[in-house]
């Protein structure tokens, strides 16, 4: 049995919402018309003290867990960026520098533009230790729609993220018929073991978060299973913040993930 784990402790919401990225099934990239449409935090998720974000005119949510922080979207054409920061910046970083975006300041604001999806960075702002990651999608293409054929959507769980809905969120997977994909609707949904099952799809839509308890670490298993596919533009968020606060501050409270 293999076991994998997020490489960077506390923050591996962000790893996964890379890995759900690159599942998303993608088509070519249409430049033809420019639009935006931002993925926003969930009730009562932290929003960035330092952090605005706006796409060509459209406010795009900034999420905040302690030092980091991003702001996710998707476009089509071409993403003027402009992040407002609390201060006038005197020195930033805008990552990969490969990407040559050729950012301009003024002031308090540092702009640039997109024409193709990207994830970058902006950190070493000043002296702030907050970083920002900007999530910019190439739009779903044909993502399932609740009613639809062979699409079984998940209902009746708490979705505040207030009560541990494991036994729920598992039966519902075990249900879910052969060939069919399960849609995880937007809302925070508390769990500490989920077994995936074989022959089925797994959407998670914009909104949607699967977190850990704050009290123990949780678990997302694979075992035995072929022709999975876990896909959308939710979020797997392992509140790493507070499992190292739990632990002491050790490589502990991750989200494991276990193939075999």
């Amino acid at each position: 049995m293999n076991y994998a784990k997020s490489v960077f402790v506390g923050r591996p919401h962000l790893i996964l919402l890379f890995l759900l990225a690159v599942l998303i099934p993608r088509t070519a990239w249409s430049a033809a018309v420019d639009s935006v449409t931002p993925y926003g935090v969930g009730s009562g998720d932290a929003v960035s003290p330092n952090y605005s974000v706006a796409v060509n005119g459209v406010a795009v949510p900034v999420y905040n867990n302690a030092d980091m922080s991003y702001a996710h979207f998707a476009f089509t054409g071409t993403a003027n960026v402009v992040v407002t920061v609390g201060q006038n910046i005197s020195s930033y970083q805008l990552s990969p520098h490969s990407f040559a975006l050729a950012p301009s300041v003024s002031g308090n604001t540092v702009s640039f533009a997109l024409t193709r999806p990207r994830k970058v960075m902006l950190h070493a702002v000043n002296s702030l230790n907050e970083k920002l990651c900007i999530f910019a999608e190439a739009p779903e293409e044909h993502p399932p729609v609740s009613g639809a054929a062979n699409v079984t959507t998940l209902s009746g769980l708490d979705a505040s993220g207030a009560t541990d809905v494991t036994t729920q969120l598992q039966a519902a997977v075990d249900n879910t018929p052969t060939g069919n994909t399960l849609l995880i609707p937007a809302g925070r949904y508390t769990f500490t073991y989920l077994q995936f099952r074989s022959n089925k799809s797994y959407y998670l839509a914009p909104g949607a978060i699967l977190q850990a308890p704050r009290t123990q670490e949780a678990q997302l298993k694979l075992n035995g299973c072929t022709n999975v596919k876990i896909f959308g533009r939710g979020v797997f968020d392992d509140q790493g913040d507070y499992q190292r606060a739990r632990t002491g501050g050790g490589e502990t409270g991750t989200t494991f993930i276990s193939v075999d």
